[in-house]
């Protein structure tokens, strides 16, 4: 079904925007301070995954297939500190990420660092990644004992013969940057589902910056409540001009910066496009609509829903916690799947049970704009792999 590819790109378009906008007071709050964390020209972060797997009444084909699964990210947990300092153009940044996988009782640990520099003609930018003590065992005899491993995207581009104008690239992308917000404030006042964003309650909270008086928000959603917020996003964003003027203009903005042969003919076929898209919306909107109403008994979220929790103090939304709960009903989805897709074989008789996925998230900003120091690796030969290198070697 056409709706399928073109659904895909519209969720993941919207899936960013849809818990931080709306008209009414509470959705506005939380957009705005989502907004102003764009502005953060220093911080550190803590993040933490969580992922937890159940199933019931699963035939013993699937049940053993999801028991080996279950071993190996039952109960896992990624964990995250991050450092990041940039310049008020974003011209200039620095980052930090130290990370933990914590996983069948064991923990790899793993850091990156990136450095990009914008402000020249020729941007430079390095990226070094240290690498887990486990990955030595799978590297190249010539590989051995090294601690990381670096990358040089421009460096490898202009080694590969490949020119790019940097300086229309950085304007394009600051152009691209500056009409996302100004649409995404636009779309905000025009944007209000059915949900609400609850103020819940004003606290005092103990923070890594020491006490915060914020106020907490939360959005909790049920299955049905869900399957609504999607039908009125995709109707919504495809039924706006606004919305549809503005992935116009940054698909034409990308293809005037892309190194592609024929500019010009791929630019009109993008405007064919368009137009097809313009002609074909209310049969995709049919088709998607009819493809939410066969949802409607088909389980997707659980007992216990989505569950997102922000909590906003001078403006900013330094933390954050939320839960996913997927109940995944096996033989629902099948038959599902075989009636969007006109089969008409009998689903089998293994295909049965569900499988139950919790996910977990927090995430804690601190040290907002504030100095903090960021110190990269000494990189030598000695002791790190150039990326490049490494990758002939492997296709040797």
């Amino acid at each position: 079904m056409r709706f399928k590819k073109c659904g895909i790109v519209i969720l993941m378009l919207l899936f960013t925007t849809v818990f931080v906008s709306g008209c009414n007071r509470e959705q506005y709050t939380v957009f705005k301070a989502a907004l102003k964390m764009n502005d953060i020209q220093s911080m550190q972060e803590h993040g933490e995954i969580t992922l937890n797997l159940d199933a019931d009444g699963l035939s013993p084909t699937y049940e053993s297939n999801f028991l080996v699964a279950k071993s190996y990210l039952n109960d896992a947990v990624l964990s995250t500190e991050t450092k990041m300092i940039t310049n008020e153009d974003r011209t200039l940044t620095k980052t930090q990420v130290d990370a933990n996988l914590a996983a069948m009782d064991t923990n790899i640990s793993f850091s990156a660092w990136i450095d990009s520099d914008l402000t020249d003609k020729q941007p430079k930018m390095t990226e070094i990644f240290k690498l887990p003590a486990s990955f030595s065992a799978y590297l190249p005899p010539e590989f051995a004992g090294k601690e990381y491993m670096v990358y040089k995207p421009m460096e490898v581009a202009e080694d590969q013969g490949i020119s790019m104008n940097y300086t229309d690239i950085i304007k394009a992308s600051k152009d691209i940057e500056e009409k996302y917000i100004s649409f995404l404030k636009k779309y905000a006042v025009q944007y209000n589902p059915a949900f609400i964003v609850k103020n819940t309650q004003q606290q005092v909270l103990q923070t890594k910056d020491g006490q915060k008086t914020g106020v907490w928000y939360e959005i909790q959603l049920d299955d049905q409540e869900f399957k609504q917020l999607i039908r009125y996003t995709v109707n919504h964003f495809m039924k706006s001009d606004d919305a549809t003027a503005f992935i116009k203009d940054i698909m034409m903005t990308s293809l005037d910066i892309a190194q592609i042969p024929d500019q010009e003919k791929a630019k009109l076929e993008l405007e064919e496009a368009f137009k097809s898209y313009s002609e074909n919306s209310n049969q995709f909107l049919s088709e998607f609509n009819h493809f939410i109403d066969s949802m409607a008994d088909v389980g997707i979220i659980g007992e216990k829903g989505i569950n997102l929790k922000f909590f906003i103090a001078d403006g900013y939304i330094i933390k954050q916690t939320g839960y996913i709960d997927l109940n995944l009903d096996l033989e629902s989805l099948a038959h599902l799947a075989a009636d969007l897709n006109d089969i008409k074989e009998e689903i089998p008789e293994d295909i049965k049970g569900t499988i139950k996925i919790g996910i977990g998230f927090s995430s804690e900003v601190y040290d907002i704009n504030k100095d903090i120091d960021i110190n990269f690796p000494e990189i030598n030969d000695q002791n790190s792999i150039d990326y490049m290198k490494l990758l002939t070697s492997v296709k040797e």
